[in-house]
């Protein structure tokens, strides 16, 4: 599959900047067109979406979630899914990437992943903190749900229980510009907080939830029940909404 930028031949020689827009209204002909593309740059920032489902077979993406949720040690390696009940309780904080990462993951999910945005600590949940990270992720974003360490929890159904707090960005790494965009960084440690406790290839922590292989497999994670086996799973299309 290929990432396609979506009104990508309007958008050319944008920068999704002031000097961009100007650049939009000489290569559009069509109202509907500049319509539909600036209503894309608002709602998403000027970031990539994944259009089209992953090249992974399904059962590469089965095997993917085996390895990295079913088996993980990080989940016990109890042959069980394991992940948050939906919707899932999320105080951004008000980091603009923060809230930007839960928005994508709905939105592209088609609300398969939902949350419930609070303004306190939940009890069970996630919590963003802008800054913080250690030498994870590059030191660009780490996840914790213990004083210094990532100790994921469940209850006896298989579901995640406990506050995970995800800090965003550190003294020595700016996540809102290393990643591949803005929010791709709160995206892929997001990601590890529902449940995709290692990393593969397309999700080693730049490219954020567009990357196809990654959405395929988050995605189906949510798709199936808590507490599935692997001969339980089922792999659907990770079609974007």
């Amino acid at each position: 599959m290929a990432l396609v930028r979506r009104c990508a031949f309007h958008l050319r020689a944008a920068t999704c900047m002031l000097a961009g827009f100007a650049t939009i209204l000489r290569m559009t002909t069509s109202r509907a067109g500049l319509a539909g593309c600036l209503g894309i740059l608002l709602t998403l920032g000027c970031t990539d979406t994944p259009t089209a489902p992953s090249v992974l077979a399904a059962a590469d993406i089965g095997t993917l979630l085996v390895s990295n949720n079913l088996n993980h040690p990080s989940a016990g390696a109890r042959g069980r899914l394991t992940r948050w009940r939906v919707p899932i309780e999320v105080n951004t904080g008000a980091v603009p990437r923060a809230e930007e990462a839960v928005a994508h993951y709905e939105q592209w999910s088609g609300g398969v992943i939902r949350f419930t945005r609070v303004s306190a600590t939940p009890a069970n949940g996630i919590v963003f903190v802008d800054g913080g990270a250690v030498a994870v992720e590059s030191g660009c974003a780490d996840v914790t749900s213990a004083p210094d360490s990532f100790v994921p929890r469940w209850d006896s159904a298989g579901a995640l229980v406990g506050t995970y707090t995800i800090h965003l960005g550190s003294d020595t790494c700016n996540d809102a510009t290393k990643g591949r965009y803005r929010s791709a960084y709160a995206e892929h440690v997001l990601g590890h907080a529902l449940g995709l406790f290692d990393h593969f290839a397309g999700f080693t922590g730049q490219e954020g939830l567009v990357d196809a292989h990654a959405f395929s497999v988050i995605y189906n994670l949510y798709a199936n029940p808590i507490g599935a086996t692997a001969q339980q799973i089922v792999i659907w299309p990770a079609n974007p909404r």
